[in-house]
């Protein structure tokens, strides 16, 4: 590289030293733009955004330009091996090894980079090498880890999964919900090794210890205590269940799929076998067996489509989309149809169909995955059958509050993950494992590009935190203690991340609001009148589409914790193209009220850039035609957005106990 200063990539590199990100950003997007082959420019890159999804795409599209571009493969390694971040805890602690939610989980935007503003390097390093965490002087040096032991896959993840019953003798540890992400090449590369490790140990064995051995297969078991995300009750007060409900979505009635080919005989008596397996796994009796195919990738956006999207469907997606907008969740030009398909899909490569009865099977052939993926899709069938999951009010649209329909489907995934990995280890072959070692799975079932923050944690929701909750019950009396969740469905986010909530019988407190429509004139429509319960205030603290506004992790769910109930109403006018929100929360207790107001100022100051309006009644910010106002009164705290302050003054006069 030259070292001309008018050269574009010394001027970005001087930016990334000087933490200027958002101006780096704007340089080498402009750069590439005119040199979309330049290695060193999407190297550079990689350093300049913050969510980690881009940087490795900056990374990957780098070493296909230059195989040789050593840094960047430093970096991507780098940026791998950390894919499995702490939990965030104040203060953090690691996650348990044995929890099931760590176990194959997706890096998020901010727990695998940090900009050069949070890790300086040392003067010795330059924007062209990794950018690493400095260990404080005082930290001793790690001590050297202990060899691992070989051992089976199935006696390896039995450990992940499966806790001994004295565990209802334990009390459950306070740690927080972990950032965490589906790394499948990574658990099927591990479990492939250590099965061959295993082989080799005890073919070892056997020739040296017993000349004229006598083949015999042994399966060893072993239960081990698995710690949970659990939080102790801070709030114990009788509590009802929200009584409000969000706008009622038409009856819709999906168009018939695509036409596909029944499995071949040789795939129907392998995916017999397999519903035996888990009908016997989960202590649930067979009621036949649902409509099942063998799907190809290039025909699940169709199939998707015609099973999940009609006019109704795509006119409340843009209804969503000025909600998700104005919380700060995506960006007004964001197109949500991927979200919502992706959203009705496994990632790993399947789906099942409440509403018509019929399993998908991603693949052209059934092999290790499709298996692995079947008993995933086939406990879903299987719980249909006993618990009418399409009646829940869930599936298609959601016909209850939002989050009680995101807790639910956190029960259905979770009960499908955690019986999944059981099937994995009783039944899975070495072929099995042999196939999970080739097989490198996308994110999603229709990728995307650069997908919000927002988008892959709301995606991952109900399998990371609902594989927690299912097994939190599992532990406290195996399948017959999930079942009962199917009778008493939880109500709320809070519940599904802290389970003991649940158990509890802590419900969330109903908050009740006037209606906008008496603030605002005529032609202003509701767009939404919902809650937003405890995961989604974390999210629009800590995963926005606004880079620069997003609040660390432990911040963000510092804040949201305590959550005790929430009521929003979103209200829209299509001449002017303007949008309202009233957001008003109430917590468990005043510090935890104290606590989610200074983070909602931060968020704030940082997403309107610090442009604070003199206010005596609350902390006001405007700029760009945007307007937004926190006001905190009796342990509760209400936002108001609005585009002037003259339409905050307006709401502010329905809600007295904030003026």
């Amino acid at each position: 590289m030259t070292n001309n200063a008018n050269d574009p990539l010394e001027q970005a590199a001087e930016l990334l030293r000087t933490s200027h990100l958002g101006e780096a950003r704007a340089l080498l997007a402009a750069y590439l733009q005119a040199h979309p082959a330049s290695d060193e420019g999407w190297y550079m890159l990689s350093h300049a955004v913050t969510d980690a999804t881009h940087q490795r795409d900056c990374l990957e599209r780098a070493l296909h330009l230059n195989p040789g571009n050593r840094a960047a493969r430093e970096r991507l390694a780098l940026l791998r091996g950390e894919a499995a971040p702490s939990r965030p805890t104040p203060p953090p602690t690691s996650p348990p090894a044995d929890s099931i939610s760590t176990f194959g989980s997706r890096p998020t935007a901010s727990s695998v980079y940090r900009p050069p503003a949070e890790q300086p390097p040392t003067p010795s390093q330059t924007i062209y090498g990794a950018w690493p965490t400095p260990r404080p002087a005082h930290e001793p040096e790690p001590e050297p880890e202990p060899e691992p032991v070989a051992e089976s896959p199935a006696a390896h993840l039995r450990g992940q999964l499966i806790a001994p019953t004295n565990y209802l003798l334990t009390e459950p540890e306070p740690v927080t919900p972990p950032r965490r992400a589906r790394d499948w090449p990574m658990i099927f590369l591990v479990m492939f090794g250590l099965l061959v490790l295993a082989g080799v140990g005890v073919t070892t064995a056997v020739l040296v210890l017993r000349p004229t051995p006598t083949p015999v297969a042994v399966v060893v078991i072993e239960n081990t205590p698995v710690s949970f995300p659990t939080l102790p009750p801070t709030w114990t007060a009788t509590l009802n269940i929200p009584t409000h409900t969000p706008t009622p979505i038409p009856t819709r009635t999906p168009r018939p799929s695509a036409t596909f080919e029944p499995p071949n005989p040789t795939q129907a008596v392998q995916m017999d076998k397999i519903a035996e397996q888990v009908a016997d796994l989960r202590g649930l009796a067979l009621q036949g067996a649902p409509e099942r195919f063998l799907i190809p990738r290039d025909r699940v956006a169709d199939t998707l489509e015609g099973l999940v999207l009609d006019p109704d469907r795509r006119a409340s997606l843009e209804k969503e989309l000025r909600v998700l907008s104005i919380l700060g969740l995506v960006k007004p030009t964001y197109d949500l149809v991927k979200y919502a398909l992706n959203s009705s899909s496994d990632s790993l490569g399947g789906f099942y169909i409440p509403w018509t009865k019929q399993m998908f099977v991603i693949g052209q052939t059934f092999g290790g995955l499709e298996r692995f993926v079947y008993s995933h899709e086939f406990d879903h069938a299987l719980t249909d059958q006993h618990f009418d999951i399409d009646a829940m009010g869930v599936y298609p649209n959601c016909r209850l509050t939002s989050q009680r329909c995101a807790a639910i489907r956190a029960l259905v995934e979770g009960d499908a993950t955690l019986l999944m990995y059981q099937w994995l280890n009783q039944y899975a072959t070495p072929q099995d494992y042999k196939d999970f070692a080739n097989y490198r799975p996308p994110e999603y079932n229709l990728p995307e590009e650069f997908p919000p923050p927002y988008v892959s944690q709301e995606l991952d929701f109900p399998y990371t935190y609902g594989a927690d909750f299912v097994q939190y019950l599992y532990n406290r009396g195996r399948w017959a203690e999930v079942n009962k969740a199917y009778e008493r469905l939880p109500e709320s986010t809070e519940q599904i991340l802290h389970p003991e909530k649940y158990i509890a019988h802590e419900a969330p407190i109903t908050v009740t609001d006037p209606s906008l429509a008496e603030a605002l004139p005529a032609e202003w429509v509701m767009l939404e009148d919902d809650d937003l319960g405890e995961w989604m205030t974390f999210l629009i603290l800590g995963y926005g589409a606004d880079y620069e506004a997003m609040l660390p992790d432990d911040t963000a769910w510092t804040a949201a914790n305590g959550w005790g109930g929430d009521h929003h109403q979103v209200y829209y006018q299509s001449d002017l193209d303007q949008t309202v929100l009233a957001a008003h929360w109430v917590w468990d207790t005043p510090r935890d009220n104290t606590q989610f107001a200074d983070a909602l100022r931060d968020y704030m100051d940082a997403r309107l850039r610090g442009s604070k309006v003199p206010r005596t009644d609350g902390d006001c910010w405007e700029a760009n035609n945007q307007a937004g106002c926190v006001f905190v009164a009796n342990g509760e705290t209400l936002w108001l957005y609005a585009p002037n302050q003259t339409l905050i003054n307006d709401l502010l006069a329905f809600f007295p106990a904030f003026q």
